[in-house]
């Protein structure tokens, strides 16, 4: 089992809205503390994401110890400041990727704030009951708003070698992952089914699967070709273009 160390650790406490750096974070099942923690859906319980809204690429988030603050990165909107304790209201089914499960629905205050940025009706849901089974993890697995596994992890060196091959400057930020690590050799983790991380072991659930969303540089709403038109060039497998991990907890 490899051991590493990395000080780039990166949660999303709203699902596709902008990341917060930290110093250090509590680990558990469901991943990262505060990572995916809330999520955005219209009234019909469906998951409001940057595919069809990509102005929410535009909103940072500063941790301030008690609260969260979300910003846009141009000013052109008011701030909000959210609490990190939650006030559970009425139960919801909500609808990610095809998978419905129970959420709740909290943070009206927040709700009204997308609601008014993306001209559209909004709630915003915490605490998912929602288990999915993993690929290489024997019981049912519970998750946050996550995609694919509970921790997200992407290698610099890889960031590198695409940025060559597509000639153009791709911003690791891009990946949206939780843990960037410099393996020195790019595409080292295509080898990888067990590492320790700032000693916290980890099993690979499966390689990430990428669509269109990644390209949407950092702090944007304006798509571009690349990465993914590189990628599909040489990191499809089976019709589906792979670059980073998941990973989960190895209990």
């Amino acid at each position: 089992m490899f051991n590493y160390h990395t000080s780039e650790i990166y949660v999303y406490p709203v699902k596709s809205v902008g990341a917060v750096k930290m110093n250090s974070i509590d680990v558990y099942e469901r991943g990262l503390r505060f990572d995916r923690h809330w999520m955005i859906i219209r009234t019909d319980g469906t998951m409001i994401s940057q595919r069809e809204f990509p102005q929410l690429n535009k909103i940072q988030c500063e941790d301030m110890g008690d609260s969260f603050r979300f910003y846009v990165a141009d000013s052109s909107y008011p701030e909000i400041k959210v609490d990190k304790s939650d006030e559970l209201q009425n139960e919801i089914v909500v609808d990610l990727w095809g998978a419905q499960f129970n959420a709740f629905r909290t943070q009206n205050r927040f709700a009204e704030w997308f609601s008014d940025y993306l001209s559209e009706k909004t709630y915003v849901v915490v605490n998912p009951d929602r288990i999915k089974q993993l690929a290489t993890i024997s019981k049912p697995s519970y998750l946050n708003f996550q995609d694919g596994g509970p921790v997200h992890l992407v290698n610099l060196s890889s960031v590198h070698d695409l940025s060559e091959q597509s000639q153009s400057s791709i911003h690791p930020m891009q990946f949206r992952a939780n843990i960037y690590i410099d393996f020195k050799t790019p595409y080292f983790e295509d080898h990888l089914e067990k590492l320790i991380i700032n000693d916290i072991a980890f099993k690979v659930v499966k390689p990430c699967e990428r669509c269109i969303m990644i390209n949407l540089p950092p702090i944007t709403d304006q798509f571009s070709k690349e990465p993914l038109l590189s990628l599909s060039k040489f990191r499809k497998q089976e019709h589906k273009v792979q670059f980073g991990l998941y990973l989960a907890i190895d209990s």
